[in-house]
């Protein structure tokens, strides 16, 4: 891309001014660079007309790491923070900033590196100016990853770390996989919009119980999206009790509309209900090999989306996950604001069609009839592409499609077939247990012929499927039943929806 990019510019400089181009242009094509920062490099050097924009993509997220004082002396985050400092107008456009220690025993660096301090306070104050000023771009996005509160000089490099956080410009903070004290949060801007907690340990545990009591100077947060990713670990779930449920500050879960949890066991969903009753878009991770708890979705009454994610191991039956998910969605109650359901899940290779049933019985209900709802669809990863997957499809009544998603699959000859322009073909198709329907999403565009030879050569798994499908149709049409099967697949060139 970037080869055509020069050549356009050679030519252009040869032919015509550059001026005459549209800067919309350009700035077109380096957003799609913006995680090339070799092809953003080359881009300040190939043009004065690349250089703003190039240049804005290329500083707007600041990332530094830990690394030992003897090994990439140039590449520590004290030196590479101190040389960005020194040419502050590139400042100006950093938007993200992120620290990440790598492990707990790279961590340690960052607390005696002799130019991260200095660096950090000055980076602190020019943003700060950024906000005052308004000028330059104020910091949005702040992350700390694997940074540990136990390093050398704490009480400095620590308090710069908390005048960081409480940037008034930040809307956007993500703390994962680190040890800090309880006191952390007190240092939030109110302007957070977007909280991220991932695998937090505190220092004092001691201070967990009693977080009410503790969390007395917590400034009122009112996050619209909060994203929880935690594994056997109970101080997380008590700390985010004491923060929006603290009666005596002005913190309020009631603002939050996005909800992602991940990693926690599903007796302890029902907590997060309490605390954030107004979501609408809801993701919930379930990996826990114990007896799921069921979740009363009815409590969120403005819950629209909701994105279940499901993976099976040698711990964890995907049936007894199936059978929690309608044991849940069961007590939906009519005139409700589910719009759709999207269950992302890796599938046995035998599973119990009882399991499924039960599923199906809950979707087609009175409560999931209205028009607003488009129904559920199921993703699955593209490595059952190596079987005969089609056997593996979940089935459901016509009366609300499963619709299956696979997210890549590329095969050079059925590209060939989607540009050489064939005909889409629609397929009625009739399964063998009554009113259940295997149905799928598709991007190809096939034509009769090619489905005959397919069936003929029946050496994939694909082609196997389409052999299926040509089967049933024949079965079906001298029945007279008409039922629906679509596929979805991505070809290299995008996707094309359409239905086969």
């Amino acid at each position: 891309m970037l080869h055509k990019l020069y050549t356009m510019i050679h030519w252009t400089h040869a032919e015509h001014p550059l001026p005459n181009l549209p800067t919309e242009l350009f700035d077109a094509i380096l957003n799609h660079l913006s995680d090339h920062k070799s092809s953003l490099k080359s881009c300040c050097l190939a043009s004065r007309a690349f250089l703003p924009t190039a240049q804005a993509l290329l500083f707007r997220r600041v990332v530094l790491y830990a690394y030992p004082l003897q090994e990439r002396p140039h590449l520590r985050a004290g030196t590479k923070l101190r040389h960005l400092v020194e040419l502050s107008h590139l400042l100006n456009h950093t938007r993200e900033f992120k620290i990440n220690g790598g492990d707990i025993d790279n961590d340690t660096w960052l607390g005696i590196d002799p130019e991260l301090l200095p660096a950090l306070e000055a980076f602190i104050g020019l943003k700060h100016s950024h906000i005052t000023a308004d000028c330059g771009r104020p910091l949005q996005y702040i992350s700390l990853v694997q940074v540990i509160w136990h390093m050398s000089s704490p009480n400095l490099l620590n308090a710069a770390l908390q005048r960081l956080l409480s940037l008034e410009s930040v809307m956007h903070i993500m703390i994962g996989w680190s040890g800090m004290p309880l006191s952390i949060f007190e240092h939030f801007p109110s302007r957070v919009k977007i909280l991220e907690l991932a695998h937090i340990t505190f220092r004092y545990s001691a201070q967990v119980p009693d977080g009410y009591l503790k969390l007395v100077n917590l400034p009122a947060i009112r996050p619209e999206s909060l994203f929880i990713r935690e594994k056997r670990n109970p101080d997380q779930l008590t700390v985010t009790r004491a923060i929006f449920n603290n009666p005596s500050r002005g913190c309020d879960g009631a603002s939050i509309r996005t909800l992602h949890m991940f990693g926690l066991n599903t007796h302890e969903f029902g907590t997060y209900v309490t605390l954030a009753p107004n979501v609408e878009k809801l993701t919930l991770e379930i990996r826990t090999a114990q007896e799921p708890t069921p979740l009363d979705f009815s409590q969120f009454s403005r819950l629209r989306y909701l994105d279940i994610q499901m993976y099976a191991t040698s711990h964890i039956n995907i049936d007894q996950q199936i059978r929690w998910l309608a044991q849940s969605l069961r007590h939906v109650k009519t005139g409700n604001s589910f719009r759709s359901i999207t269950l992302t899940y890796t599938p046995d290779e035998i599973y119990d069609i009882l399991a499924w049933t039960e599923l199906d019985s809950v979707l087609v209900g009175s409560q999931f009839e209205y028009e607003s709802f488009s129904g559920m669809t199921i993703e699955v990863p593209t490595d059952l592409l190596s079987t005969d997957f089609y056997s593996f499809l979940p089935r459901t009544s016509d009366k609300k499609l499963l619709k299956v998603k696979y997210q890549k699959f590329i095969i050079p000859d059925i590209q060939d077939a989607c540009l050489d322009g064939l005909l889409p073909i629609q397929c009625l198709i009739p399964c063998s247990h009554g009113p259940w329907v295997a149905s799928a999403f598709a991007s190809l565009m096939v034509e009769q012929r090619v489905l005959e030879k397919w069936k003929l050569k029946q050496h994939s798994a694909f082609e196997k499927l389409l052999a299926y499908l040509c089967f049933v149709h024949r079965m079906g049409s001298a029945k007279g039943v008409r039922s629906r099967f679509r596929i979805s697949m991505l070809a290299s060139n995008g996707p094309t929806w359409t239905s086969i």
